[in-house]
């Protein structure tokens, strides 16, 4: 699928790293920028590679992960519409230790990180507006390194399923689905536990009504009880 020029031009606009440049500049990255639909399961960039892109998700969910010397994967953020991405590319690293793989498929918006550089020289805003939403990013993952490690796998869990209702949750008549396919292998990825113990978390969950299976989705029936142990679990 192929967006139209002036989609394009909006979808730039909006994105916080572009914020403030003059409208010549947002055509500039317009002209150069493509779209691509990218398979299920595919790599953006995989670890220990030069990258040359940003990208924002049009359609579809991103997986950014961080992976272990001997294959442990941590997911460190699932990446949704309009969601931008691939920012180290444009400052010379030249090794990635991030991957980022297709979790659907997908349509992506694509910007050449050469484009951008070269903008930034002109329009000194553009590092003023990455310093910004990089120390907005770094919150969140300090936030997420402290629940790592000073909170127990059943707090880790709840507080991953609250934020994916919060963020990809549509109403049902049971409570609150999410709407996104979640298998007991993505959630023990996410938390840094194993497959067996989110399984045992999640069977006493059902068990307790706090959430249930539909179809494909899980169903928070009872959002307050998970944010309780959020509170109160702590050991």
């Amino acid at each position: 699928m192929t967006l139209p020029n002036e989609m394009i031009s909006e979808t730039l606009s909006q994105c916080p790293w572009f914020k403030g440049l003059p409208e010549e500049a947002i055509a500039s990255l317009e002209q150069k920028s493509i779209t691509k639909n990218v398979e299920k399961s595919e790599f953006l960039y995989m670890l220990g590679e030069t990258q040359h892109w940003l990208y924002c998700v049009l359609s579809g969910r991103v997986r950014v992960t961080v992976n272990g010397a001997n294959g442990q994967e941590f997911v460190l953020a699932n990446l949704h519409d309009s969601a931008w991405f691939g920012e180290a590319s444009i400052v010379g690293v030249e090794s990635r230790v991030l991957e980022a793989k297709t979790d659907t498929a997908c349509e992506m918006l694509m910007v050449p990180a050469s484009v951008v550089i070269g903008l930034a020289d002109k329009y000194p805003i553009l590092y003023r507006n990455f310093f910004h939403e990089q120390m907005a990013r770094s919150g969140l993952v300090f936030e997420l390194m402290a629940g790592m490690l000073f909170y127990p796998l059943r707090a880790r869990l709840a507080a991953r399923i609250l934020w994916f209702a919060k963020n990809h949750g549509v109403p049902h008549p049971d409570g609150v689905a999410l709407n996104v396919k979640l298998s007991q292998m993505d959630f023990a990825r996410m938390t840094m536990g194993s497959r067996q113990r989110v399984n045992k978390t999640l069977r006493e969950w059902v068990s307790e009504g706090v959430i249930s299976r539909s179809s494909d989705c899980y169903v928070i029936r009872n959002a307050d009880a998970l944010k309780a142990i959020l509170d109160f679990d702590v050991t």
